[in-house]
């Protein structure tokens, strides 16, 4: 089974997502980490499923909320390097990488 990482910005974004989604209805945070959760599971059993969107990065498209996460892989560990609102600069960790 591969191992997943995230790095710092995916860690933020997601805890910051967490906080956001239970300021709006109590519990909305717990229902947002088990959907991404979800989609991480697919990507463990299924990592070349998703479209690569820059060289070896790939993204997944959350189903239930607006949000996103690109990742790469090897055979062994996939690294989640972002995870990023749809409609708020997808792509602000490759800026922030350079």
């Amino acid at each position: 089974m591969l191992e997943v990482e995230f790095s710092e910005y995916a860690y933020a974004e997601i805890q910051d997502a967490i906080e956001y989604y239970n300021l709006q209805q109590a519990g909305l945070g717990m229902i947002f980490q088990q959907e991404l959760k979800n989609a991480v599971d697919r990507v463990i059993k299924f990592p070349t499923l998703y479209s690569i969107s820059t060289e070896n990065i790939r993204k997944c498209i959350l189903h239930k909320f607006p949000y996103m996460f690109f990742y790469t892989h090897s055979d062994s560990i996939i690294l989640i390097l972002s995870v990023a609102h749809q409609h708020r600069k997808p792509f602000y960790w490759l800026a922030n990488d350079k």
